[in-house]
């Protein structure tokens, strides 16, 4: 099987420590020179080239292309692949998109392929149900290890999707109706209907659990969860899709939010 991963941030090489040591023929693709993705390809000695070196006559040589990139740079990316004629499977780092409109740009765009995105909890459902509460009222406190994720890291686009396609898989929600609340850079608030779930990100310096209610859940195990991704996107088990339009409506209201304050 051979695999082109897209970016060398800590999403790429966690897919390529999860790949590695399978017979698996992995290439590393990046959009600037001496980027991340250039560095993780000679760590690892993998063939490394640029985007643009991306060509029609090789593309679908490739089983399955990872875009592990921020996603400032998914439209650029996506578009390129497709343009190629690009026909196998995607696996696509979250957020999917940053808004709704974008989002069904994707979905269309992507209309002959099959992709997965990497909402790790979906695929270990059982391991993420949220304990209904009797009033209704969720503290979520998502621990920010600093030592792997810097200050900086903005919690909108990297942390808070995972938490929306959280709530999105344990409550039955129309997004349309669900409305933000953005307290701090921080502290956020989401309220749909009797629903109230608020979301606190806490820097630490070791590894310590997400809570809901005080019940603690395990982060999930990236090395697994890559392998079911993969397993899924190939033999068409599709997890994810059916909600990332409805992650990226709410997304996109706490981006506004963001914008607004």
């Amino acid at each position: 099987m051979k695999i082109l991963i897209v970016g060398g941030g800590i999403s790429g090489k966690r897919f390529v420590e999860s790949y590695f040591f399978d017979e698996y023929n992995i290439d590393i693709c990046g959009l600037n020179i001496n980027g991340k993705a250039q560095k993780l390809a000679e760590k690892y000695k993998l063939n490394y080239f640029n985007i643009s070196e991306l060509k029609l006559c090789y593309i679908n040589k490739y089983d399955c292309i990872i875009i592990s990139t921020p996603p400032e740079s998914r439209s650029e990316i996506l578009n390129k692949i497709i343009s190629l004629k690009y026909k196998n499977k995607l696996i696509i780092e979250k957020p999917f998109a940053l808004n709704i409109e974008e989002a069904k740009q994707y979905v269309k765009l992507l209309k002959n392929n099959d992709f997965e995105v990497c909402y790790s909890r979906r695929f270990e459902p059982c391991k993420y149900k949220i304990k209904k509460s009797i009033i209704n009222n969720y503290t979520i406190i998502w621990p920010v290890n600093i030592n792997v994720i810097s200050k900086e890291t903005n919690y909108i686009h990297h942390l808070l999707p995972h938490i929306i396609d959280w709530i999105l898989m344990n409550f039955k929600i129309d997004a349309t109706k669900v409305k933000i609340e953005k307290m701090s850079n921080s502290h956020f608030t989401i309220k749909y209907k009797k629903n109230t779930f608020k979301i606190y990100f806490i820097n630490v310096n070791s590894d310590e659990k997400v809570s809901i209610n005080g019940i603690h859940y395990d982060w999930p195990n990236y090395i697994k969860i890559n392998h079911l991704i993969l397993d899924s996107v190939l033999n068409n088990h599709n997890k994810t899709k059916h909600d990332i339009l409805n992650n990226a409506i709410i997304l996109e209201k706490a981006i506004k939010e963001d914008i607004y304050e």
